[in-house]
C-alpha cells in the first residue's frame, strides 16, 4: 500500500505527459492559421500535396516535389527571420483535421481553404512567394507539341493576375539582384529563354496571389532531378541554395520598403 502513491504519481505523470504529446499533434485550427497569415509579412507556400497524399496532378515534379520544397521552405524562413520579416508557411495539408488528404473531399475541402488563407493575404497585402522544384529535361515523346522540355530556374506569373507589385518585385529579382546568378553558381541551370523575363503561365495559385499588393510570385528554385545528381538529397539541395534564398529574402525586405 505505502506504493500506492507512486504509482499514482506515475500514472498520473505517464497520462499528462500522454495530453501534452496530444495536444502537441493537434492540428492548428482554421482560425489559428488564420491569425498566422495575419501576423504575416510574408506567406511561404508550399502548394503541392505531399507523397502518399490523394495526388490528382498535384504532388509535382516526380510526384514528389515536396519533399524538396519543404526544406527549402525552412532554409527561406530563417533567412526572412535574419532580415526582421514577420512570415508564415502554409501546406496544404494543414488545412483539414486529418492532416492526410486521402479523399476528393478532403482533397477538395483543404484547397479551399488553403485559396481562403491566400485571399486573406493577399487582402492584407503580403509578400506570397510559391516556392517550387521544376522538371529536369523532358523528351518531346513524352511531352505535348512533340518538343523537348527543359526545366530550370525561373520566375512564373500569371498573366490574369499581376499586379504593379507584383511585376515590379519579379523585375527586381530578376534584373537588380544577384538571385539567378546565385542560383546558376550553385549549380542549377536557368531555364533556357527566361534568364531576364518571367515566364507566364495560368495557375490557381499565382491567380489569386499575384493580385497582392506586396507581390505574388512562383520561384522555380531548380530543376529537381539536376538537383539529385549535384547535391544527393533534398536536405543537401536546400542548404546548397541557403545564399540564393538569403538573396530572396533581401530582396523582398527591400522591396516592402516602398510599399
Amino acid at each position: 500500500m505505502k506504493c500506492l502513491p507512486l504509482v499514482l504519481v506515475a500514472v498520473s505523470f505517464l497520462s499528462a505527459c500522454s495530453t501534452t504529446q496530444s495536444i502537441h499533434l493537434t492540428q492548428p485550427s482554421f482560425t489559428e492559421l488564420s491569425q498566422r497569415v495575419n501576423d504575416a509579412e510574408v506567406v511561404i507556400l508550399t502548394d503541392h500535396t505531399l507523397p502518399g497524399h490523394l495526388n490528382l496532378s498535384s504532388a509535382g515534379a516526380s510526384a514528389k516535389e515536396r519533399v524538396f520544397i519543404d526544406p527549402a521552405a525552412a532554409v527561406f524562413a530563417k533567412q526572412l527571420q535574419k532580415v526582421g520579416l514577420a512570415h508564415t508557411t502554409l501546406n496544404v495539408e494543414e488545412m483539414i483535421p486529418d492532416a492526410k488528404i486521402s479523399t476528393r473531399e478532403q482533397f477538395d475541402k483543404a484547397y479551399k481553404n488553403y485559396d481562403m488563407l491566400l485571399a486573406q493575404a493577399v487582402k492584407q497585402g503580403d509578400t506570397l512567394i510559391s516556392l517550387h522544384f521544376d522538371a529536369d529535361i523532358i523528351m518531346s515523346e513524352n511531352y505535348k507539341d512533340n518538343e523537348h522540355y527543359v526545366g530550370g530556374v525561373q520566375i512564373i506569373l500569371d498573366e490574369r493576375a499581376v499586379s504593379p507589385e507584383t511585376f515590379k518585385l519579379s523585375y527586381y529579382l530578376i534584373h537588380d539582384y544577384p538571385l539567378f546568378a546565385s542560383l546558376n553558381e550553385a549549380g542549377f541551370r536557368i531555364r533556357p529563354g527566361y534568364s531576364d523575363k518571367p515566364r507566364y503561365q495560368n495557375n490557381l495559385t499565382l491567380n489569386i496571389t499575384g493580385h497582392s499588393t506586396g507581390g505574388g510570385l512562383l520561384l522555380e528554385l531548380a530543376p529537381q532531378d539536376q538537383a539529385i545528381r549535384l547535391y544527393d538529397t533534398p536536405e543537401k539541395t536546400a542548404q546548397a541554395l541557403l545564399p540564393s534564398l538569403a538573396i530572396l529574402a533581401k530582396g523582398i525586405a527591400d522591396f516592402r520598403k516602398t510599399l
